[in-house]
């Protein structure tokens, strides 16, 4: 190989190394998943039930809030991000558009609190069960969690 073909090569191996760097941004607009999830996890559901609840922790470590933006399964009708609270003396569930998660903070979502409601269950959850849930966030993009159908633990 003589000089000016060795010249050339490097030319070209400079040239499609400055693209590469220049489509680096493309390439990383994604953020990457800052969060942390644990615990998931499905009741079984009693004869006859028609919905059913996920519960977990979320824990953001990043430095800015983000918020669960809704979910997706095949295993129920509909899905919704809920929470219980007491109104005139009585616990009622009512759903949320989003649920946020503070910066530098952990949510739990447990029975009598936050939790994904599955709505119209096309079958029983049953324990010892698993089905795929989808969590859409807003900054974080998607995760899908294969969620374990089992009871609550019991701590004392």
């Amino acid at each position: 190989m003589n000089t000016k073909s060795m010249l050339t090569n490097r030319i070209k191996h400079k040239g499609l190394l400055a693209i590469l760097i220049a489509l680096i941004p493309m390439i990383g607009c994604q953020e990457v998943t800052t969060l942390s999830l644990a615990g998931f996890y499905a009741r079984p559901t009693p004869p006859g039930a028609v919905n059913g609840a996920v519960f977990m922790l979320i824990q953001n470590p990043g430095e800015e809030a983000e918020y669960l933006t809704g979910a997706e399964t095949d295993v129920c009708e509909r899905v919704e991000i809920h929470e219980t609270v007491l109104e005139d003396g009585t616990m009622r569930m009512r759903p949320l558009e989003q649920l946020e998660i503070p910066a530098g903070d952990l949510v739990e979502l447990k029975p009598g609190g936050y939790h994904i409601m599955l709505i119209n269950l096309k079958a029983p959850l049953k324990e010892g069960d698993t089905f795929d849930l989808k969590l859409n966030f807003q900054n974080n993009g998607s995760q899908v969690l294969p969620v374990p159908v089992r009871p609550d633990e019991i701590t004392e």
